[in-house]
Formats: C-alpha cells, structure tokens, sequence
C-alpha cells in the first residue's frame, strides 16, 4: 500500500497538514478527495486550537494525513487513527479502490481528521483528557476519547451538518444497555478507546456537562482532570460526586437496557439531553367556600405560597431568569401568579445541578365565591410548563373546591402571612393566678390557683368568649395587636413544657390554655344552625412535621357506629396526647359528660346569631405539670420529648368528616377541619460562648415507605428552608436510628449537589442558609426516628435579632381526579341537610358510566406534596435573660431522662440533648452539675431548713448591687464578723435576693470558686 500526491497542488501540503491518498484509489477520486480536504483542513485546525486555548501545533513539523481507501477490520468499517509518535493520520473513508464513480463526503472525512487532532490537543495541553496507560505510549481512554466523539460531532454541528454524516459513530447506547451502567465518571479506563460502555459514560457525562448544565466547548476542555468527577469539580467548584445524580436521571428517563431512539434523522443518538421534571409540590389543594369568602373579605383575596412548582435537574446558570408559566386555574375567578419572593434556590453555587422552587400564590374574587357547587366538591387540572432548552416541561396537579356552610377553621390570614402551622383560629396562653388574676381582660377571675381552678377557670372563660366574641364583625379576641387574650402581640412564639413557673416576689404557677375559634356560615337562626360541633385537642409530645391526618395512629378516637370520632385517645406511645376543658379524664361512659355530652364543654350548637357569620369558642387546658395525670399509665411530663410541641385542634363534625380521598392526604395545610400550632423558641446567647450560640432542637419523624427496587416513588424527605439565619451557620441532625451513610447514598442519587456529610458524633451536617437544605428520610418501619436537629449561630449575632427556619416534610402521592359529578337529585335543602349530623348523604350523583359516556376520562397524578410542618424560631438575648428558663429546661429534660428505659428510642437523643442544655448553662455562666433532675424545674428558690443542720456561717442579705444600666451586679453577705460580696446574675436571682434582704432572713451562702451555687434559708 502506498500514498501518494499526485496531481496536488504544493505536493498536497498546506499550512499545518500534508495530504496524501491511497494508490489503490482512483487517481480522479483520490485526488479529489485530497484537494477537498486540503481547502478545509487549516480552518478546522483554527476551530480545533481555539477549543484548547491557542496553545498551537501539537506537532513541529506538518502532520501526515493519509486518505485509505476500503474499510477496516474483518466487518469492515470506516474509522481513523494515529499513533502516539504523532504522524501519520490515516483516515479510513470507505471508498471503493479503483472505482472511478466512488464518493465520500467531505464533511466525513473532515469529521474523521477533526476526532483524531484533538486527541493531539489533548495530549500538549497536558490536563488529563490524554495520558492513558496504554503501554509505554498511553492513549486518551474512555475520557478522552468520549471528548473526541462529542467535539467531532460538534464540528459538525457548528457547521451547520447533520449528525447523519457520521451515522453509526453514536456509542451512547453500550453504556446505556450495559449490564449495570458502572460508574466510569470517577474511574476512567486508561487503556479503553473502542466501542464500550466506558467510553459511553463519558460522551453521556460531557453532554451532560455541555447541554444540561450550559458549560461551553471551551470551558469543558480547559477543565481536564484525571476523571470526569474531577472535571465536573473544575467546572462547578463542587465537592459532590456528580455520578449517582447523573446516573439516576438517565436511569430514569431509559429504564432497563433502554436507549436513546432516533426521532427524526438529525436526533443526536449520544446526547438524550435536557432531561429534568418540572413537578407541582402539594401545598395547599383543598379550598372551602366559606374560607375563600374570608380570603375576599380580609385579604383582598390571595392566598400566599398556596403552590410550589419544583424544576429538577438544572442549574441557576442554565435556567436564568426564565419561570414556569403561572398555573392555570380553570375555575372562576381564580388565578395565579408567582410569589413575590420569586425562586428558591437549593444551592447559592449557580453552577452545580439543583432542584428550584417557584412559589405561586392564588388569587380569588367574588367570582370564585359564586362559582363553587351547593354541596360536594368540584375537581379541576391545574397545569403549568416552562420552555427551557428547546423541551418544554409540563407539570399538572388538581385542586378541589367544596361546598361551605360547614363548620371550618381558617388557619390562614394572608394580610397577617401567618402560615398554617401557625393557625390564626388556634392559640396558646399562659395564665398565672398567683400574679395575674384575671388573664383575660374583660374576663372572669381566677380565683383558684389549683388544678381544679384551672379548670373551672376556662370554663367560664369559654362562657365568657361565646357570648362576647362571636360576631365577626366586631372585636377580635385573637388580634395580636388587641389586649383582650393575653400574650397574642408574641402570638406565634409557641407553648412551652419547661416553664412550670413564673418568678416574681417569689414562685408562681404558669396554666397553659389553648383556645380553638370555629366558624360558621349560612343562614342565622335554627335554619342554619350546625349541631353537635366537637372539638379535640392534641399535644404531640415534641416537634414533628407528621401532622397528617392517620385516625388510626396520631388521630386515634373512639368511635361510634358509623364511624364518626366522639372523643380522642391516645395512642399505645402517647406520642400524641388529647387534653380537655373539664378534667384529665373525663367520663365517656356517661352520656352526659361535661366534656363531649349533649352542651358539653366541647360539644356545641353553634347558630349565627347575626349577619351570615358566627364565631365558636372551645379549649383544653395543657395540665402539663400536674404530677397526678397519667397517660397510658404514665405521668404527662415524663412522656414529653421536647420543650415545645406541635399542638393541633380537630374539628369533628359528622356532617362533614375529615377523609383521604383521591389519594389527597388531609393535613392542617390542606384541611379547614384540622388547626396547628407548630413553633419552637430556642434563644441565643449574645455575645456569650460558643456553646451558647448553639440551638437544639429534638423532633420526630416516621420512616419512608418501603422502597421498590424496580423503581418508584423517592423516599420522602425534609425540606429546611433557612430563613433568615446568618452567613457562617451550620447545622447537624442526630438519627441514631439510622445511618448516616445510608442517608448520603440517597441524597447523591437524589439531588445534584451534596449539602450533607458525615460529621462528628454520627451526625448529619451542612451549612445552614441562606437556601434550602433537602435531607431524605431513610425508609425502614417501627416507631420511627428521634432526632435532634441543632443549630449553630456565628459570634457575629447580638441582642435583638431573631431568625426563623421552617422544616416541611416532603412526600409522594398518587393523586384520583374524579370527574364533576352532575347532581341528579336531593332529597332537601342542602343548606339544611349539612347542618345535621344524622344527615350525611346529602344528594344523589349520576353513576360512572353516565359521566363516561358524557366524555370525562379519569386522571392519575403523581406529584410531590407538604406532609406537614414545623418551625424553630431563635431570638437573640442577654445570658441574664437566659441563665434561669435554661436552667429549669435542664432540670425538667434531666428528670425525663431518668424516666427512660435504656431501650428507649429517645434515650440516645435525650441524652444528647442534655448534654446540649448543659454546655448552655455553663455558658450563660450557671453551673450545670448544680442543676439536679426535677419535673418542676431547677430549684432556685432556697432551700428553708432547721437552724443546725447546715454547716458555715449564716447572716443576712444586707444590699442587692446593681449596674449604672439596673442590671444584678451582686449582693453583699453580712454577718456579725464578716462582711463579703457576691456576683450574681439573671432575673430569678435578682427577686430572690431582693426578698432576702427586704425581710432580713437568715442564709447561708453556697459558694465554689467565687460563684454562688446556692443560698439556704435558716427557719426560725
């Protein structure tokens, strides 16, 4: 075999090439052939240096490139190579030797040269694409020789050619229908260059880089490294292994052996991107009538972050500006449009593959109010899409408009923007007798500091409430800016169940209460009265995101013969537990109860007594201290996991019954039948050590559903929206439960950049703020997981300052659009027949086969949505302020601990916790070993004893010291030879002190290492 020049201008030399052509061709054809490429070559070559930086020739003299006729191999086939000595490049073009009439494009044989010299490219620019193993001379392997695939194809591209030129070069397809699709991402094969699957992974990977994740050409090139994770971590400045992302995507999108098909001649068969889901995440999906009609009058009608519109698979850089389309609402009136928050990003790095929240609020009008039906519900699609890539991406999701004149809660004020874990219908207040005796301005007095007075007390305040605050349009007891229910100006800061009392000239007992406001509307008088309106209340026993609607676990009732709840339970771990207006225990048995008996307490008539509108009062008392009540045969404060909790209030009405229908899961998001309180206070210590900035918070979380190994739905996961908290902030969760290895394995194949890593002590960490953190909840069975989620703030926070993050739990749900059913016939006034609970099967619907035959096809959706929530809130305060609530949290947390069997889910979490609360007390300068386990918080009220039986001197408190600012200084100890002072510090020691010296009583001092630890008082 010989090549020649024959008949080539400048003996087939041009400025960077010297052509030849096979001997064995046609002189005509090869020469032809020759000249055609020698008038394109050096322009290419341009293109090809530009792509590698202009770093020049990869060779010092002109490069043979040789033009071969027939194929190669025993199959036959075109093809190129060239040796690691450099020339020559023999193109292998297919052309038939001898046969004069023989054609090859030009665009080919270009095509070949150009995937051969940017393997030469490679090879000077010295970062890694080439430098292989392959004997002593190294090849690109599967990195570089996917590289040299996809700037080949590119080539062409930018050249306005069609792929087809190089039909049968694709190689996507070996790594797609491999075996197992290994990971050649992290582990380049040196020596492989062929057609396998390793080279495969690569062109899929660097198309992943270019089209998905918007890198250009030359960025991808300069960025070489010795794997293709590392030259992701060039491109992004990310740490995370790319590979488990990128692998699930694709394995979603080509399950099995599945490939990339052809959809028209010019589909690039290597390059199966943009890939990516645009997704609606559930928030709220139910609208009732009469809550829309509240929406109208007092929000001028939006309803804020009613929906989430998630986009999975992109990055910042690639999606820009551009937003989803505002869903389109098909029924009247409503609408809606993006938050003005705008996106929600999972990651500040605009770089690295993220998912994207779009928040859209609805909007209403009076429209809306006479477009729902007169009883059931109406069902309708909701859809959006985005264009992005030249794909669009379309999401669908369903909401449901249901018929009013139900009793209902209406958790969300938009003009207030309280979210629905923090329902507007639901509060909390502490009341103290012993300082305070009548809590409720206007309100009855309580007279009995006792239990049993607490008791009697909401008794007559729910009394006093329903006959003063049920119209609407008048006084508001819950406003937050009125002064009628006391602490509503801090209405959305939480109960807690570490405050047993209030310091004040001495020790007094906190109540806590809940009130629950119900509202009606309709028709006044009997016409539209709603009957038999209970309320339950329930206590989760620490924070959870697990606040949706099981009636046979969280939700456990007694039931009566139809199945509608007459009172709460609680269920065999207490983790919820039922409170009530009467007593810890009423008597079920009698059907005259006080509690749920015809008049009860909690069971009322509520009739609108003006307007169209009425206001109905219930409550619980939160006996949290009472060492007499017993849940499940133990004391309440022993089976409370956290400091605050989530407290929700089912309205239980038979007439309407909260149900999961059409895979919609009820929750207080979506439900006006269920209001929550959801909210934890954990302060921050300004400036204060480094223990005192630290925020923990313990909290429960039930497992995921069993995964499919066929594939299915993910795992549900915590979503944690930072809020506000500052730069420099990190966090940790404890799961001992579950490992922490097996939760970053979901989280790699589940989201393109890793937020999470192991950290000490079998922790979970991640940087905290400003975007959103997303932790996957790892599948199992059983009680589920205790966990401690801390916080911890940089030095750089002071006094004043507050911040706020929220914890959503994220699930899957498949999602029944029933058709609108057409009413055929009712057996009387709707508006009548809602009102009594013996009525429930209000009207009559055609059957399926009449709404198929009309043209109605069923939908199934499967959509992400908000299970539940809770949040933490983080106020910045003095250790002064701090010292004593901390310190009784200790003690109280301590006491719970010591009640804990060993095989306790919670005994590894609590102990952690206490460990957390102890190096806050030191750092608010208390003393953490002084702190002795009790129920009723820390002892820091003197002990009184018998003159003789503790030992060193006694005198008196002679003077209380305080700063020029009247902050406690000290004190100053007087006896009949000594006269010594004292530093002391916090707002329970400054009323203790100032007692002491006001009546002269005798005490010893308790001291070690200059610090007071405790005073004993002497009796008489």
């Amino acid at each position: 075999m010989a090549f020649i020049t024959t008949g080539l201008a400048n003996d087939g030399k041009t400025a960077h090439y010297h052509v030849r052509y096979d001997s064995a061709l046609d002189p005509g054809v090869g020469q032809a052939t020759a000249a055609a490429l020698m008038n394109a070559c050096d322009s290419d070559y341009v293109l090809m240096d530009g792509w590698f930086g202009g770093i020049g020739s990869p060779w010092s003299e002109l490069m043979t490139v040789q033009i071969k006729a027939g194929f190669t191999g025993k199959s036959g086939g075109t093809g190129a190579s060239w040796t690691d000595l450099g020339s020559p490049v023999t193109l292998t073009t297919g052309l038939n030797p001898h046969d004069p009439t023989a054609t090859v494009s030009l665009w080919f044989v270009r095509y070949l040269l150009v995937s051969e010299v940017v393997e030469m490219f490679m090879k000077k620019q010295h970062k890694d694409w080439y430098g292989g193993e392959w004997y002593d001379y190294g090849n690109e392997g599967s990195a570089g020789e996917g590289l040299s695939r996809f700037l080949a194809a590119q080539f062409l591209l930018l050249n306005g050619q069609s792929l087809q030129i190089a039909a049968g070069y694709d190689i996507a397809w070996t790594w797609l229908q491999s075996k197992d699709r290994g990971d050649y991402v992290n582990h380049v094969d040196g020596g492989e260059n062929g057609f396998k699957p390793q080279v495969g992974c690569a062109i899929l990977f660097i198309y992943y880089l270019f089209t998905q994740l918007g890198f250009t050409i030359d960025r991808i090139v300069a960025a070489g490294a010795k794997s293709l994770s590392g030259v992701y971590r060039n491109l992004t400045d990310d740490r995370s292994d790319p590979f488990p992302y990128f692998k699930a995507m694709l394995d979603a999108a080509y399950p099995g052996a599945s490939t990339i098909q052809a959809a028209d001649p010019n589909t690039n068969l290597d390059n199966p991107y943009p890939l990516g889901s645009l997704s609606f995440v559930g928030v709220k999906n139910t609208f009732g009538r009469d809550e829309v009609t509240d929406i109208v009058d007092a929000a001028q009608g939006r309803y804020p972050d009613a929906l989430f519109l998630g986009l999975d698979g992109f990055n910042q850089q690639v999606v820009g500006s551009t937003a989803p389309a505002p869903p389109s609402v098909p029924f009247a009136g409503a609408s809606a449009a993006l938050a003005e928050q705008g996106a929600i990003p999972q990651a500040l790095n605009q770089l690295v593959p993220q998912r994207i929240l779009f928040p859209y609020d609805l909007h209403f009008t009076t429209d809306t109010e006479g477009a729902f039906p007169p009883f059931g519900e109406t069902p309708v699609t909701v859809s959006s899409q985005m264009p992005l890539l030249g794909a669009t991406f379309a999401a669908t999701t369903a909401l449901f408009f249901s018929a009013g004149r139900d009793p209902y809660f209406s958790n969300v004020n938009p003009s207030s923007e309280n979210q629905a874990w923090l329902s507007q219908d639901l509060r909390v207040f502490t009341a103290t007798p012993g300082v305070t005796s009548v809590p409720v301005a206007g309100g009855p007095t309580f007279g009995d500091d006792s239990v049993s007075g607490a008791y009697t007390y909401l008794g007559a305040l729910l009394q006093f409430l329903n006959s003063h605050y049920g119209d609407p349009t008048g006084p508001d007891p819950f406003d937050p800016t009125g002064s009628i229910l006391p602490g509503q100006g801090t209405a959305y800061t939480g109960d807690s169940s570490v405050t047993p009392i209030t310091r004040s000239h001495g020790k007094h007992a906190n109540y806590n209460f809940a009130i629950a406001r119900v509202r009606l509307r309709g028709s006044q008088g009997p016409a539209g009265e709603a009957q038999g309106v209970k309320v339950f209340f329930r206590l989760w026993s620490t924070q959870s995101c697990d606040t949706y609607w099981d009636p046979s676990y969280s939700y456990l009732s007694q039931t009566d013969a139809t199945g509608n709840p007459e009172w709460p339970l609680a269920p065999g771990d207490a983790h919820t537990i039922p409170f009530f207006a009467t007593s810890n225990a009423p008597d079920f048995t009698d059907p005259a109860n006080p509690e749920y008996g015809p008049g009860g307490a909690s069971n009322q008539d509520i009739t609108i007594g003006q307007g169209d509108a009425q206001w109905a009062y219930f409550g619980c008392f939160l006996n949290l201290y009472d060492p007499s009540f017993l849940v499940n045969g133990t004391q309440v404060q022993k089976l409370l996991k956290g400091s605050h909790h989530c407290l929700v209030a089912e309205l239980a009405y038979s007439g309407s019954p909260i149900a999961n229908a059409n895979g919609i899961t009820m929750s207080p998001e979506t439900s006006d039948k269920l209001a929550q309180r959801n909210l934890q206070v954990t302060h921050s210590d300004n400036p204060g050590s480094d223990a005192t900035h630290v925020i923990p918070q313990t909290f429960d979380t039930r497992y995921s559903a069993p995964l499919s190994p066929s594939g299915g739905p993910l795992p549900d996961e915590l979503m944690i929206d930072w809020g506000n908290v500052p730069p420099g902030s990190t966090a940790s969760i404890y799961w001992p439960a579950a490992g922490v290895g097996d939760v970053l394995i979901l989280s790699a194949g589940m989201y393109g950049t890793q937020a999470l890593s192991a950290g000490r002590g079998g922790t979970l960490e991640c940087e905290a703020g400003p975007v959103v953190t997303y932790v996957p909840i790892p599948p199992g069975s059983g009680e589920g997981l205790a966990g401690v989620l801390t916080l911890e703030l940089p030095p750089t926070v002071s006094s004043g300052q507050g911040f706020d993050v929220v914890v959503r739990r994220i699930g899957t749900r498949t999602v029944y659009v029933p058709p609108p059913l057409p009413i055929v016939g009712t057996g009387s006034h709707p508006a009548d027949r809602r009102r009594h609970p013996t009525r429930a099967d209000e009207h009559v619907i055609a059957s399926a086969s009449a709404v198929a035959a009309n043209g109605y096809q069923d939908q199934t959706l499967v959509e992400r949505y908000v299970m539940g929530s809770f949040q933490v809130k983080m106020p910045v305060s003095t250790a002064a302020a701090l010292l004593a609530p901390e310190q009784d949290a200790l003690a109280i947390f301590k006491a719970r601990l010591d009640a804990l069997p060993a095989s306790s889910r919670w005994q590894p979490v609590l102990a952690r916790y206490v460990a957390l609360l102890a190096a806050r007390v030191d750092g608010l300068g208390g003393s953490a070993a002084d702190v002795a386990p009790s129920l009723e918080g820390y002892a820091a009220s003197p002990k009184v004893v018998a003159p003789g039986l503790i030992g060193g001197p006694v005198g008196r408190v002679a003077e209380v010291l305080f700063d020029c600012f009247g902050e406690l200084e000290g004190f100053v100890f007087e006896t009949c030879e000594t006269r010594r002072a004292f530093r002391a510090q916090g707002p329970a020691m400054r009323e203790l002190l100032l007692e002491l010296c006001r009546t002269c009583m005798p005490v010893a001092v308790q001291a070690r290492e200059g610090r007071v630890t405790g005073l004993v008082v002497h009796s008489s």
